[in-house]
């Protein structure tokens, strides 16, 4: 009992004994692992915020450009005509138009802050930036290769090439470059009766609704039918044909024997009888890995009279990016048909088959439509 008695105290005793707290050794190393731990994870997260900011930036660019040159289009394809405009070797280059109001508008690059301007000439806002670049290279309807330089004769402008280069402050070696190709039609008198156009393209009207697009392979250039190719674009497919922004829609050829297609379905809002003139352009590239086969592409439009496909420019043997464009002001009626006759079908082409399991594509950047519609007057110049 006595030795029970003992045992049972001397384990109450432990139990009750104080606890020590830490030495002042294991503090300094539990500071020591946390100060490590901190140090290694504060750069990582520094990272993250900067490349966080990168990507933010580069997507503001990146949307910015894009808005720009829309904007410079829009305005640019809607004008009655051009008064001035910088020389293709300018890098500050500006632009002079006058708009159905009969004002002077103008873009230049701003000598205070570098960002493009836009408005009424001498009373300027900025527009977008900022930029290291803006140029504007001209071209008549007799030779869409060589640029006029300098321009004497701002009534032969037919083709109109911006360029701009918008910075990226946080990353200058993200700096984008974004292009757009402009059709012109001849100056008008604006004293001489009115002209109206309108500018269909995949980033301004509703894809799959009022606009449409189509990519496939015939064993022929171009099909005997308005309906081939029929695979149709997808949403995100669509993306690489609504800008001239050097993105584009590639289809590959598959089979040998065949050659590359893209279809265009445009549906206008003019009434067949009024249309004027009607203008297309096609900007892209088609590149075929064969040796002795024909790089190049070629740009049609759909007859609705004759049933069948007209070619309005075909390029040269070569793998660069080129322009393809062509206008008709003669027996409008038979290039609009379908549903309530407000259709017109484009076609591009590779110029040359798939041969030898080598490589052929069709390269789309960007197409638009341009539907004239004139009122009184003949005042175009020659």
């Amino acid at each position: 009992m006595y030795y029970l008695s003992l045992k049972i105290l001397r384990i109450k005793n432990i139990h009750t004994m104080p606890r020590q707290g830490l030495t002042l050794v294991e503090m300094v190393i539990a500071m020591s692992l946390m100060t490590v731990v901190f140090a290694s994870l504060v750069p990582m997260f520094g990272q993250m915020r900067k490349s966080w900011d990168s990507k933010q930036t580069a997507a503001e660019t990146m949307q910015n450009g894009r808005i720009l040159m829309d904007h410079i289009q829009r305005n640019i394809s809607e004008a009655v005509k051009i008064t001035a405009v910088s020389d293709s070797s300018e890098t500050d280059g500006y632009i002079e138009f006058e708009n159905n109001d009969s004002e002077t508008l103008r873009y230049d690059i701003s000598s205070a802050n570098s960002s493009v301007e836009y408005g009424l000439t001498g009373n300027l806002s900025e527009l977008a930036g900022p930029v290291n670049l803006l140029r504007f290279t001209c071209y008549d309807a007799c030779d869409l290769d060589t640029p006029m330089s300098p321009v004497t004769d701002t009534n032969s402008i037919r083709v109109i090439k911006v360029e701009s280069t918008l910075t990226n402050q946080l990353s200058p070696e993200q700096n984008k470059t974004f292009s757009a190709c402009i059709y012109k039609r001849a100056n008008v008198d604006s004293g001489a009766g009115s002209t109206t156009e309108s500018i269909y393209d995949y980033s301004n009207s509703i894809q799959g609704t009022n606009i449409y697009a189509y990519d496939g392979q015939y064993n022929h250039q171009v099909p005997s039918d308005s309906s081939t190719p029929s695979d149709a674009l997808n949403s995100s497919e669509y993306d690489g044909i609504e800008f001239d922004d050097g993105s584009f829609h590639v289809f590959s050829v598959s089979q040998n024997g065949r050659y590359g297609l893209m279809r265009f379905v445009f549906i206008i809002n003019e009434a067949e009888g009024d249309v004027s003139q009607i203008s297309a352009t096609w900007n892209g590239k088609s590149v075929n890995a064969k040796s002795g086969k024909a790089d190049g592409a070629s740009l049609y439009i759909w007859n609705y009279t004759d049933s069948n496909y007209e070619l309005l420019e075909a390029s040269a043997d070569t793998e660069a990016e080129i322009i393809l464009s062509g206008e008709l002001t003669s027996n409008l009626p038979e290039y609009i048909g379908g549903a309530g006759n407000k259709t017109v079908i484009l076609l591009a082409a590779t110029n040359d088959q798939r041969t030898g399991n080598q490589s052929c594509e069709l390269f789309t950047d960007y197409v638009r439509l341009n539907i004239s519609t004139s009122s009184g007057g003949s005042g175009i110049y020659p």
